[in-house]
């Protein structure tokens, strides 16, 4: 019985992970051979970061690189984006027309990524920028190491 559900083990993996080049005679040596070989191949995935702790660790860089406060950056982003998505649009709405920005009354702010940029006070900025998180946060950084930091309504 127990090398039966051995067999039967060695069979399943063999079905599951092995390929067909790995798949040897059906002796017992060969068995071995399996589950040595499945065991080498199948490296330990590392595991993802979270976007959380991606942001702390790029302010934390651009903190240092720019001699401003990680805790206050972090503090400002927590507040424009609670949900820390890179790609997300402030749902605050413009109260009048500026058509010097573009802008209709009733539109949702143009302010977007992490740190959200609004896009029409910084024309120079794409929205792949603002929403990518490197740039984004070197853009506070920078911000706040020039006394700019009052931008961030969060601030």
């Amino acid at each position: 019985m127990q090398k039966m559900k051995y067999t039967i083990l060695v069979v399943l993996a063999v079905i599951l992970v092995a390929t067909p080049e790995k798949i040897q005679s059906n002796s017992k040596s060969s068995e071995v051979n399996i589950i040595t070989t499945i065991t080498e191949q199948q490296p330990v995935p590392e595991p993802k970061s979270t976007m959380s702790q991606i942001v702390d660790k790029l302010v934390r860089k651009y903190a240092e690189q720019y001699n401003v406060s990680s805790k206050e950056m972090l503090r400002v982003i927590n507040c424009e984006n609670k949900p820390l998505d890179p790609k997300l649009q402030s749902y605050i709405k413009y109260k009048r027309d500026i058509p010097e920005w573009g802008v209709k009354a009733g539109e949702r702010e143009k302010s977007y990524g992490l740190v959200q940029i609004h896009l029409p006070s910084h024309p120079n900025i794409s929205y792949e920028q603002a929403t990518d998180p490197e740039f984004s946060i070197e853009f506070m950084a920078k911000k706040f190491s020039k006394g700019q930091a009052s931008e961030w309504s969060c601030y």
